[in-house]
């Protein structure tokens, strides 16, 4: 009953994962690389294909330039020989991954400035995919927001204090409650 309501489950089931990996190993050989290509599922219809490779330096480029401009050619290339109904991300010998995961710290470790000091902070200017994960990390945060500003390529995100109706911490009393961290012992770790 659910490959009838997905089909791109049923698709991906179906042998379209090997064309796909065919499709990308054939794009990296164009570079003259010798890869490894896996699939993996993140989410519903949401895949990852990382690419293993010795020549990983020049796939990825500066600032992880060149593995853009590859998502992007693939992206391209599977809409024509493949179904389209899904979304996928290209990580090379897990950069992406690992990228990720400093991003997401970067932007738990800049809200809690934010929060404590009760000031917006600006990051540095970043692409869509990166801006894009600092978003998603904040998006629950009842502390902090954030926003996009500038315009490409100095594109940045905003992370500001959300208004609040009332303080965090109050005692019984309706006085607010003093605050005993030291916010540079926490920066600076």
């Amino acid at each position: 009953m659910e490959d009838a309501i997905n089909p791109v489950r049923n698709a991906i089931s179906n042998g379209v994962k090997e064309k796909i990996i065919a499709a990308l190993k054939n794009i990296v050989k164009y570079i003259d690389a010798d890869a490894d290509v896996s699939l993996k599922e993140i989410g519903p219809d949401f895949y990852a294909f990382n690419i293993k490779t010795k020549e990983s330096s020049l796939l990825i480029g500066r600032d992880g330039a060149n593995i853009g401009s590859l998502d992007r050619l693939a992206r391209v290339v599977l809409r024509k020989e493949v179904f389209s109904g899904f979304s996928f991300i290209i990580d090379i010998n897990n950069y992406r991954q690992e990228k990720i995961e400093h991003l997401k710290q970067a932007a738990q470790k800049t809200a809690l400035v934010v929060s404590w000091r009760n000031r917006p902070e600006t990051l540095r200017p970043m692409g869509a995919f990166e801006r894009k994960i600092i978003h998603m990390e904040i998006a629950n945060s009842p502390l902090v927001e954030t926003k996009s500003v500038g315009e490409e390529p100095y594109r940045s995100v905003v992370i500001s204090p959300r208004k609040q109706e009332t303080p965090l911490e109050t005692r019984s009393n309706g006085k607010t409650a003093s605050k005993n961290i030291d916010i540079d012992k926490i920066i600076n770790s």
